[in-house]
């Protein structure tokens, strides 16, 4: 199983490229689905060797094409869904016998690697596992067991220099904002102003994993939102 989003569609093509031309040279091509996202029509690339490749594989090969923005394009012609999530993955492919191989933005890998690991733990025999989050649909159970927030940190030289933020508001003047990739939308901050919660979407000069987030907040190159119980280490 091949997922591609954005600019992702490259490396994921020649993954499919490799697996069509060695599978032919030895007489079998291994089955393989690619799953290709593209937000319009106009940014969809690659889409005649796609096509290409499918008929060469002989029926071993199949391609799932995503739109984001299905405006002048033609259901199942142009596209056949128009996002990709866990309900489409579990809809079309039986996870036992796939492998998985993500190229995207970070938060789309994220997301469907923390939901693939979800569905996966049945089969790799694990019988107990904490989640920090809501559980989807599945046949899991679930009990919980706590809970935890987001909050914002920065190191205490960051505050001195820029100043320490009153107000949701405030992030927009001339703060440094570091996204974790462990969240399910890095670049969106859902904030409390006592009663009411405030969205606010970070136009950040950093995305990285949650363990580099807290190194860069705490060299001082910005402000990031994590897990409260991970704020000590900040």
């Amino acid at each position: 199983m091949l997922l591609a989003a954005s600019v992702g569609i490259t490396p994921m093509l020649a993954m499919l490229r490799h697996i069509v031309f060695e599978g032919l040279r030895k007489r079998r091509v291994r089955p393989t689905c690619l799953i290709v996202s593209s937000r319009t029509l106009a940014n969809r690339a690659f889409s005649k060797e796609i096509d290409e490749l499918v008929q060469r594989a002989g029926g071993a090969a199949q391609v799932i094409r995503v739109l984001n923005d299905t405006q002048g394009a033609e259901f199942k012609r142009d596209y056949e869904v128009w996002r990709i999530d866990m309900d489409l993955l579990t809809s079309f492919l039986p996870f036992n016998d796939y492998d998985f191989y993500l190229c995207g933005p970070g938060a789309f890998m994220q997301s469907i690697y923390d939901g693939l690991r979800v569905v996966n733990l049945v089969e790799e025999a694990i019988d107990v596992a904490v989640r920090i989050a809501r559980l989807p649909d599945s046949s899991l159970q679930a009990i919980p067991v706590g809970r935890v927030g987001r909050v914002l940190c920065a190191s205490p030289a960051y505050l001195a220099e820029h100043g320490v933020p009153k107000h949701p508001d405030d992030l927009h003047k001339g703060h440094t904002i570091i996204a974790a990739t462990g969240s399910s939308s890095p670049a969106e901050w859902r904030l409390q102003d006592g009663e009411r919660q405030i969205l606010v979407r970070a136009a950040p000069r950093l995305t990285t994993t949650n363990d580099s987030a807290i190194a860069a907040a705490r060299a001082g190159f910005g402000i990031a939102r994590l897990l409260s119980q991970r704020t000590t280490a900040v």
